[in-house]
């Protein structure tokens, strides 16, 4: 009889350690499954992430191509760069950050959205400058009458924008692009030590 027990509980603990070993295993499946999932959805993320601040940092820098020439030069504003025709490619140049803006803002994270509205509402009070300078200028009989609203203008251009904006753009982008989650799981666990000492 005491075989017959020791046979039975032979079994039991064979079945259970070889209930334990499978279990471990579907676990440990699982988990690789859902870490490459999450790798697979970062990549995605990622590369989606970096053509679309790619496409609103090529539409900022033709923007800036556009309206550069309008703003550095030496002397001050002069009539003859602000024809309808440098107006306009101004205005259109703003169309291509606008859509590029709108992908970014879609695509976060926060922080890159919020340097893109930064940067977008840069785009648009240059512009308001650009038309206020041009239509003073057309308003008026002689360049005199008027040079001194069109200097306040220029210098309003001249402050709002700045050719180095995108720069930090650039790098917030780049900060989240190299972002592997680790820096996510970083932040989260210095909120939870900071919000222990609180208390």
């Amino acid at each position: 009889m005491d075989q017959g027990i020791a046979a039975v509980l032979g079994a039991l603990v064979g079945a259970s350690s070889a209930l334990g070993a499978g279990w471990m295993t579907a676990r440990t499946q699982i988990n690789a499954t859902r870490i490459s999932a999450q790798a697979e959805h970062r990549r995605q993320r990622r590369e989606s992430r970096h053509t679309v601040y790619k496409d609103f940092i090529n539409a900022y820098e033709e923007f800036g191509a556009v309206i550069t020439p309008l703003i550095y030069f030496a002397d001050g504003p002069r009539r003859d760069l602000f024809t309808e025709d440098a107006i306009r490619s101004v205005g259109d140049s703003l169309f291509p950050i606008q859509a590029a803006w709108l992908d970014v803002s879609l695509a976060g994270p926060e922080s890159v959205s919020r340097k893109a509205d930064q940067l977008i509402e840069i785009a648009r009070l240059s512009l308001a400058r650009v038309h206020e300078i041009s239509y003073t200028y057309r308003g008026a009989d002689d360049e005199e009458s008027v040079q001194e609203r069109v200097q306040e203008c220029w210098d309003a251009l001249f402050a709002i924008y700045n050719r180095d904006s995108i720069l930090s753009f650039t790098e917030i982008a780049q900060t989240v692009l190299d972002d592997d989650g680790t820096q996510l799981k970083k932040a989260r666990k210095r909120e939870e030590v900071s919000a222990c000492e609180v208390q």
